[in-house]
């Protein structure tokens, strides 16, 4: 239930932050409600993602209800320089953005230079997610650099949009 800031220039109002380790876990996290005042143009918040990380594992977590005035909004994200992690056993639902998402881009500062490589999402599911800007339950936003082997085996029920998003070349 944080709102964030407006007038803030990078992403403000995030539920659960992980960045700059090797191996860390998020587990039994209920991220809700997030980001109603984010009005970075740029990109953020998400109730529970990682950037410029690597071997982080989030299981039997819940992120519903997220928000954003412009981009993300969503309930989980593999942010640039995430690599070889793991949502598992997880629910999203109701969220303005994707239920889950990947994401790159070229500022990574410990990581492989922000790509995003070696991600699954596995025994997760997605429902009422992405109703903001005709997002989907997943989204695969490879912006400046590529996106290398993500793997998704979920259930999605998606009444609001799309399956899928993929943006990018």
């Amino acid at each position: 239930d944080n709102p964030g800031y407006l007038g803030i220039m990078r992403p403000s109002g995030s539920g659960d932050v992980v960045s700059g380790v090797v191996g860390a876990v998020v587990r039994n996290v209920n991220a809700f409600r997030n980001g109603e005042k984010n009005d970075n143009t740029a990109g953020g918040p998400v109730g529970i993602w990682t950037y410029d990380a690597d071997s982080v594992t989030i299981s039997n977590c819940t992120s519903f209800e997220n928000l954003s005035l412009h981009n993300d909004g969503g309930g989980y994200d593999f942010d640039g320089g995430t690599t070889n992690s793991i949502i598992v056993d997880s629910v999203s639902y109701n969220n303005w953005g994707p239920g889950y998402e990947a994401c790159s881009y070229t500022y990574g500062v410990i990581n492989n230079n922000g790509t995003n490589s070696n991600n699954t999402i596995v025994n997760c599911t997605s429902s009422g997610d992405g109703y903001g800007r005709a997002f989907a339950s997943v989204g695969v936003f490879p912006y400046q650099v590529d996106i290398q082997q993500l793997t998704v085996s979920n259930l999605v029920v998606n009444i609001t949009n799309y399956p899928c998003d993929f943006y990018g070349d």
